[in-house]
């Protein structure tokens, strides 16, 4: 495996810690040679052949998030496959800040005000990445911060993934492929076709989250990993939804419920109309 690519110097390896490391997909630290732009090498692990097909979605997927300049999405700069091992590969400025998981896994909160700024420029991210027709699935994983400032870098390359999967295997992707997180709603666990609506579900489990110190889904917290049972966490996301405070030991803010429950339940249309209904 030589994840090097023309046109790049490579610098490190990004640590496991980092924010741009995530999954099994390496991260690189580079410069660009002609421009002495200091980037982010984002590397896709393959699981599978890539057929002719796949890799025009996958050069199109990124594309279309290259042709975004706004403040809240990382710059896409370049895309391509390695020569030797034919991996998919991004290029994206190297910004600074600590991924909002990190914090989160540390048990860090947001006051109420501090959640909705943050949310607000997700939103911003969220809906310019609509216009590009791209389905932004929010994870915190994928949201940095530095300072006041808010960056999402999700470009739908795990949906990507499993399109390529299901075109070589000649069948429908299940859900039992997908990459667990928990903070996936229950439409994504359903498989329906993305809705902007959706966007607004995943902005209501992030504040949650941010608010309460916890996910929102129950099944998120078994005492081990070994006591987490998929199916009952499926279970979970297709059943009744429980207010959220009656999940937090932190007072919500007033008519954060009701934001919450319209959120998941489609009511909420867009990540923008979610961000301007949030309670604060």
């Amino acid at each position: 495996m030589q994840l090097t690519v023309d046109g790049y110097r490579n610098v490190r390896e990004l640590e496991p810690e980092h924010p741009f490391s995530t999954y099994s997909h390496p991260a690189i630290e580079a410069v660009a040679l002609a421009t002495g732009r200091r980037v982010v090498l984002k590397f896709h692990a393959r699981t599978c052949p890539l057929r002719a097909e796949s890799k025009r979605w996958f050069v199109e997927l990124v594309q279309r998030t290259m042709g975004l300049r706004v403040p809240n999405i990382v710059p896409v700069l370049d895309v391509g496959f390695t020569p030797a091992d034919d991996w998919p590969w991004y290029a994206m400025d190297f910004v600074p800040g600590e991924a909002l998981e990190a914090q989160l896994a540390r048990g860090v909160t947001f006051a109420p005000a501090r959640t909705a700024a943050i949310v607000d420029q997700l939103a911003a991210a969220m809906t310019a990445a609509r216009t590009a027709d791209l389905a932004p699935a929010l994870l915190s994983r994928h949201v940095i911060l530095d300072g006041d400032r808010v960056y999402s870098w999700d470009f739908g390359v795990a949906a990507w993934s499993m399109r390529a999967l299901a075109l070589v295997q000649g069948t429908f992707t299940t859900v039992g492929h997908r990459y667990i997180n928990f903070e996936i709603t229950p439409a994504q666990i359903r498989g329906t076709p993305p809705q902007p609506a959706d966007d607004a579900a995943s902005l209501a489990l992030i504040a949650f989250r941010m608010l309460a110190g916890r996910h929102y889904w129950n099944t998120a917290h078994a005492a081990t990993p070994h006591d987490f049972n998929i199916s009952a966490f499926m279970m979970e996301l297709l059943g009744a939804v429980e207010p959220p405070q009656r999940r937090s030991a932190v007072a919500l803010p007033r008519g954060f419920d009701d934001w919450f429950l319209g959120c998941l339940a489609g009511q909420v249309a867009s990540a923008a109309e979610a961000a301007r209904t949030l309670p604060r």
